[in-house]
């Protein structure tokens, strides 16, 4: 037992240490904030959506997290989707916010070119486009917010 615990400490030390950091926080200047919370990214083309596939649970969410102390939300969402999905974007509008106060903003990838991975191989096991019409409402980590991202989805 002590060995497993062992050989999973070295390995969660190593996946942690690999981590890119993130590029500079890019923000259209139009919707700049000063707020402080968790957020993430909606990044949607051509009737798809950017998501992650969670490690855990094989659950489907779009990116973002915790913000760290002093970053802006709009901060927090640019990293979390540089960590999550490996992809540089340029935060944009609020789209929505949360019952507890988690941001999600309408995100655009600075290079579609980009090859998608995650930098993050301990939370994510899969970065890809789906067409969330195509998924089942439990597919979801968050199936609660599904008709939400439908509807984001479709207005757009």
């Amino acid at each position: 037992m002590r060995l497993v615990l062992t050989i999973f400490a070295m390995a969660f030390t190593l996946a942690c240490s690999n981590k890119a950091p993130a590029p500079e926080c890019l923000i259209d200047a139009a919707y700049k904030s000063d707020k402080q919370a968790n957020a993430g990214c909606f990044i949607h083309d051509n009737g798809k959506l950017l998501v992650i596939r969670q490690r855990i649970n094989s659950k489907l969410s779009t990116p973002g997290g915790t913000n760290k102390t002093g970053e802006t939300a709009q901060c927090t969402a640019h990293r979390e989707t540089w960590e999550e999905a490996g992809v540089n974007v340029v935060v944009g509008r609020e789209l929505h916010v949360f019952s507890n106060e988690f941001y999600l903003y309408e995100c655009s990838i600075t290079n579609t070119k980009t090859p998608l991975h995650s930098n993050d191989l301990i939370e994510v096991s899969e970065v890809l486009w789906v067409d969330p019409r195509d998924t089942l409402k439990t597919n979801w980590r968050y199936s609660d917010q599904y008709a939400l991202i439908i509807e984001l989805l479709d207005a757009q």
